[in-house]
């Protein structure tokens, strides 16, 4: 007994029409959320927008203003300059002035100098007549001690030009040339020195 087919019903042709739920998800995809927010407001009237490309915003100055600005973008770096040239030049005197203050310091700690001490060794005085009715012109010679003994390690030079001057109360007696010596560390150097004096009067 020969088998039977039974013929089965074609498929349905192909449409173009997409399914029912495609249009939803195609629009839910290429709809923007906010459509409030796609582009900038619109700007208010009596307003103007001008758009420059980025790479010529404070980059190129117009023609007329290139010189000016110029000088204004060299003012800080002149300034600049100047600033550090008066920085170097204070700490470069504050060096010296470190430095020989140092130097002095050292010189100090390591000579100790002091000063020297002077006394009258002998006087004596010519010429004060106290019955003479002119001024009288007295004359003194004196033997001064210089004492430098408190110096160990310095020794001192004396230079022509100085002058002894002997006063009482206020009044200039008489006055002398300062001999030119050098005195030795621990040395006591006396010297004698002629002094002359005139117009001068005794009130009684």
């Amino acid at each position: 007994m020969a088998d039977r087919v039974h013929p089965m019903p074609a498929p349905p042709p192909p449409s173009s029409s997409p399914p029912p739920g495609h249009d939803a998800a195609a629009a839910t995809e290429t709809t923007p959320l906010h459509p409030s927010f796609r582009g900038a407001p619109p700007p208010s009237p009596g307003t103007y927008i001008i758009q420059i490309p980025k790479d010529q915003v404070l980059r190129v100055p117009p023609p007329d203003r290139a010189r000016r600005y110029k000088k204004l973008a060299a003012r800080p770096a002149r300034r600049r300059r100047l600033r550090h040239a008066c920085c170097g030049a204070f700490c470069g005197v504050l060096l010296l002035l470190l430095l020989a203050a140092a130097f002095v310091g050292v010189v100090y700690l390591v000579f100790r100098p002091r000063a020297p001490s002077f006394s009258v060794a002998s006087l004596s005085i010519r010429g004060l007549d106290a019955l003479a009715v002119s001024s009288l012109t007295p004359q003194i010679d004196a033997a001064v001690r210089a004492d430098n003994g408190a110096n160990k390690k310095t020794g001192i030079d004396y230079r022509g030009g100085g002058e002894v001057t002997v006063s009482y109360s206020g009044e200039r007696l008489a006055a002398g040339p300062w001999p030119a010596f050098h005195q030795a560390p621990r040395n006591v150097t006396v010297f004698s020195t002629a002094l002359a004096g005139g117009g001068v009067y005794l009130i009684f």
